[in-house]
């Protein structure tokens, strides 16, 4: 017996005070139905009353492992049950969406995730050195030959490829173009359209 329970063995008062707080019965009301500052409930009281309330569908989330619980899963309240979020493998990522706790998956090494309003969706780059932009709605990956220089034409990003060593490129207003070096003695001169090309004198 501790010498708290002594105590109240003992006591033979009708009521302790502490402080301002009167205690006046030792409550086995396993509801809590009374809601009384002045009594305090039994152990048992406690007991009955914690698994009243912790019951059903929130005992088994979190008192027991829910069926096909794996490790890194998660468990969500969706307004009514508490719901199981299973983890695919290594590097998914959670998100929610707007109703409901989401997987997405990246399909390989260097994906990059974004949401597209919907959902989050993985843009997979092809290969070394791709690259990736967004075209007002959604992440794009463009691919760069060696030597392209990318540039924005206004609704995406693309290259333009010189042919050979000593190529030019210049803007006509619209998009990058390339002109291709002339020949020993060519003069590099702009034509009436204001466009520049080699000429031969």
């Amino acid at each position: 017996m501790s010498r708290y329970s002594e105590y109240f063995t003992k006591l033979k008062a009708k009521y302790i005070k502490i402080g301002s707080v009167q205690i006046d019965e030792i409550s086995t009301d396993g509801t809590f139905a009374g809601n009384s500052d002045t009594a305090v409930p039994t152990e048992k009281a406690v007991k009955t009353y914690v698994a009243g309330v912790v019951s059903g569908s929130v005992a088994s989330a979190f008192i027991e492992d829910p069926d096909g619980a794996a490790t890194g899963d998660m468990i969500y309240y969706d307004g009514t049950d508490w719901v199981l979020v299973t983890t695919v493998g290594a590097g998914d990522m959670l998100y929610f969406d707007g109703t409901d706790w989401q997987v997405s998956s990246p399909a390989g090494a260097g994906d990059i995730y974004y949401f597209d309003g919907t959902d989050v969706v993985t843009v997979s780059p092809a290969a070394t050195g791709d690259m990736t932009y967004f075209d007002g709605a959604d992440w794009q990956v463009v691919s760069p030959s060696a030597g392209d220089i990318l540039y924005f034409n206004g609704t995406a990003v693309t290259g333009v490829t010189p042919a050979a060593s000593g190529d030019m490129i210049y803007y006509d207003g619209a998009a990058w173009n390339v002109i291709t070096i002339g020949s020993s003695g060519d003069v590099l001169t702009v034509n009436a359209s204001g466009i520049p090309e080699f000429v031969t004198p």
